[in-house]
């Protein structure tokens, strides 16, 4: 049970012979009263702001969460996306390898078929050559035949 200013005000005591001066307890106890009603006023205040500072302080740290969690999503979305590219880099790498070599069968096949050519065409010249000498020689055959004849005649 606590006691009021008011409490105290009305407090009244009994005179005895030989007491305290009334006037000097009424005084004091005044003086007390009011003092009294200073603490709990001060008490009140200081009540007041502290609810105010646990409100501030609260939505302060309902800031702090929202901010982690924003900072955590962004941390998981920048994840993503770094996996995600990634993936994309595998996939332009591994189609770029794919496309590499299919060209380069397409190559080995070119010059496959090239070589080819080039062998054939050897072959062909050589063909062109043994048949041009034998052109040749019977050509040079017919001529000293026909030398031959010429001499036979004169």
């Amino acid at each position: 049970m606590s006691i009021s200013p008011l409490d105290i005000r009305k407090q009244e005591f009994r005179r005895k012979m030989r007491g305290y001066d009334p006037e000097e307890v009424r005084s004091y106890l005044d003086r007390v009263a009011s003092e009294l009603e200073s603490a709990k006023a001060a008490t009140a205040a200081l009540d007041e702001k502290l609810k105010e500072s646990e409100d501030r302080l609260g939505h302060y740290r309902l800031i702090e969460r929202n901010l982690q969690d924003a900072a955590v999503t962004v941390q998981r979305a920048l994840d993503e996306r770094a996996r995600a590219a990634e993936k994309e880099a595998e996939l332009v790498v591994r189609d770029a390898h794919v496309r590499a070599q299919a060209e380069v069968g397409v190559l080995n096949e070119r010059v496959a078929r090239l070589q080819g050519d080039i062998a054939n065409l050897e072959a062909q010249r050589t063909h062109y050559i043994v048949r041009l000498r034998a052109v040749v020689r019977s050509q040079a055959d017919l001529l000293d035949a026909l030398e031959g004849e010429t001499k036979g005649e004169m």
